[in-house]
């Protein structure tokens, strides 16, 4: 009679880490007759290992392709091992977890430090926070979590209390502070796995100086998946548009979005239920088509609480030092909603750093670690990003849903000069002139500001005056600002009709879905 097989699944994150450590076999064989009281033999563990991906029997194939993933996931993603392992072996790298080790060695990353290394990595530190002082700032808003991301993500190894140890001795007032700021409280929400719902919603922070912000937040993982700022992203259009880029872009679409009742989303409503239109429901055993309100929840903005969670964030960590500045400059006479230059000198020295510094926090917060809280069990502690696209590592599953390539070809066709034409925010005419006068004048809008409190101002003054007389002067080509675009429902309305739906309809239905639905 066979042995009975001893299951350890249980204890694979245990197992894992023991492993990671550099133990040997028998030192976890050991381990887990003495911890756990299970006594089992090599060849078993050697099976639960290779199971797991964490054979050390697989010759690592090295390639400049695979060193350099390994450095993505290492710093930018700021996975563990076992998980850049699973990632590279699903994506056909040839690797074992002591070749990975090696190479990520070889190349600086390293996850733990000896006195000496340690102190290095201290002294990098408080050199790096001293030069972004003075260009920038963005760390005086970051806590623990948020600092170590970041500076993962500037390539620099420290552990996150040593690293925090430097940051407050370097500038012990921005820690105090931080204390003393209110702690933003939520609402319960629960959801059963990543696109099961994607809460999606607008930010006017910057809106009065032209920059209009938009974004999906996936409300089980509090993964970023769209993110956008331009300079008409609240219009009904643009948010279609939006949303059918990201779509393209992943090939598969939420169970159901859910939104606040906010004009802009008219057109991503009938998109969203076109798209959804051939899915079938199960109702006393006999599947019919989905409803309306199957597919999207509608609730009023305070309710849409992972969005404006976010939003939260967002603000304290980037957003708010934009407006704060930009106040500074409507206040001292320096912008004027109602000039031209003014408008048209913002967006073109300011979009492409707001763009680049909003995108990054976006990437940070996608890779940084969410604490699990003993009075809130519905929060699900981890990573944004390893918990919506790693789910051997959750108990979830995912509910995204296969988009129908005709349905989805007939929207692209209707939108899809716009789909091209997404990032820009002035017309190019006018971006000609703009480049025109910075070349003629100071060369170049360098990447870096020279002034950390007051970024880029000496540019856009100059820009701003500029463009004043070259308005004044009538000259041409005409400076002017992009149209925002219109008719938006009667575009919408034609392709409609040609599948045989009436928008009519689909707004009554739209209408009767006004409940807070998409919680448990």
């Amino acid at each position: 009679m066979p042995r009975p097989v001893i299951n350890i699944s249980h204890l694979r994150q245990e197992i894992t880490i023991l492993y990671e450590d550099d133990l040997t076999i028998q030192s976890i064989i050991e381990s887990l007759s003495s911890d756990y009281g299970i006594d089992i033999g090599r060849s078993t563990l050697y099976r639960n290992l290779k199971e797991w991906g964490l054979s050390r029997q697989v010759k690592t194939t090295t390639s400049p392709a695979l060193r350099d993933r390994i450095k993505q996931m290492f710093f930018q993603d700021c996975l563990k091992d076992s998980l850049i392992l699973r990632r590279l072996q699903d994506e056909g790298y040839t690797i074992s977890i002591a070749g990975l080790r090696k190479i990520r060695k070889e190349h600086g990353m390293f996850r733990r430090q000896d006195p000496e290394q340690l102190q290095i990595a201290k002294d990098r530190a408080r050199s790096f926070f001293e030069e972004q002082s003075r260009i920038s700032t963005v760390i005086q808003n970051y806590g623990r979590g948020y600092l170590y991301t970041y500076m993962r993500q500037q390539h620099h190894t420290i552990s996150r209390d040593a690293l925090y140890s430097t940051y407050r001795d370097f500038a012990p007032e921005s820690v105090t502070e931080r204390w003393g700021k209110a702690r933003y409280h939520r609402r319960d929400f629960k959801v059963a796995g990543p696109d099961w719902v994607w809460s999606i919603d607008g930010y006017d922070k910057l809106k009065q100086w032209g920059f209009e912000i938009y974004a999906g937040i996936d409300a089980y993982s509090r993964y970023i998946t769209w993110f956008y700022c331009g300079f008409s992203a609240s219009t009904s259009w643009n948010v279609a548009v939006q949303y059918l880029n990201v779509l393209t872009q992943r090939g598969m679409m939420p169970k159901a979005l859910r939104s606040d009742h906010g004009g802009e989303t008219s057109l991503i409503c009938g998109i969203h239920f076109y798209l959804s239109g051939i899915r079938k429901k199960k109702v006393e055993s006999q599947l019919i088509p989905i409803e309306f309100r199957d597919c999207w929840y509608f609730g009023r903005s305070v309710h849409n609480t992972r969005i404006e969670s976010w939003w939260h964030r967002l603000y304290q960590a980037r957003c708010g030092s934009w407006r704060i500045y930009f106040q500074w400059l409507t206040e001292h006479g320096l912008f004027d909603g109602g000039s031209l230059a003014d408008r048209v000198a913002i967006l073109y020295i300011f979009m492409n750093p707001i763009r680049r510094d909003l995108i990054s926090f976006v990437h940070m917060w996608n890779s940084h670690s969410i604490r699990r809280q003993s009075g809130r069990p519905h929060v699900r502690g981890g990573q944004p990003t390893v918990l919506y696209h790693d789910l051997d590592s959750t108990d979830a599953r995912n509910f995204a849903e296969e988009i129908p390539p005709d349905r989805l070809q007939t929207c692209l066709d209707l939108f899809r000069d716009d789909i091209s034409r997404l990032d820009d925010f002035l017309p190019e005419n006018t971006m000609s002139i703009c480049s025109g006068i910075i070349s003629n004048t100071i060369g170049v809008v360098p990447e870096t500001p020279s002034n950390a409190e007051y970024p880029w101002m000496d540019e856009y003054i100059l820009l701003r005056s500029k463009l004043r007389e070259y308005i004044q002067g009538k000259l041409t080509p005409a400076v002017e600002l992009l149209e925002r675009p219109q008719n938006g429902r009667e575009r919408l309305a034609q392709v409609l009709e040609t599948r045989g739906l009436d928008i009519d309809v689909l707004e009554d239905l739209m209408a009767q879905g006004s409940i807070d639905s998409g919680e448990e």
